[in-house]
């Protein structure tokens, strides 16, 4: 068990489900992309830079960094994210649908890359 699984486990069921979501599609989208821990929650990172970091707390879950960027360039679909300081959140309810993930992860992987 790596401590990526320690954290998904610590997190509640339907977190958990909703945050492998998450795992599986960076492992799809950047095959080659190293799982960490780092700053304490779980961490993608892709030529040693931070792709994708993503976490649970106790009302919400969060994919960080969101860049002001990002968030002009998705747009729209991202306004019913509640957004903070680098930070998109969302919650059990109110889940990233696939394709956004997605969309996401492309523009981080096109970020870092550059």
């Amino acid at each position: 068990m790596t401590d990526i699984d320690d954290y998904l486990n610590r997190a509640s069921p339907t977190q958990r489900i909703e945050l492998e979501k998450i795992r599986q599609a960076v492992k799809h989208l950047v095959p080659d992309a190293e799982e960490v821990i780092s700053y304490g929650i779980p961490t993608f990172k892709h030529n040693k830079r931070a792709l994708i970091y993503y976490a649970a707390y106790k009302d919400h879950m969060s994919i960080h960094p969101a860049s002001d960027r990002m968030i002009k360039v998705i747009g729209g679909p991202l306004a019913e994210f509640r957004t903070g300081k680098g930070t998109l959140q969302f919650t059990e309810n109110n889940p990233i649908p696939e394709p956004m993930l997605q969309a996401i992860i492309r523009f981080r992987f096109a970020e870092i890359s550059n």
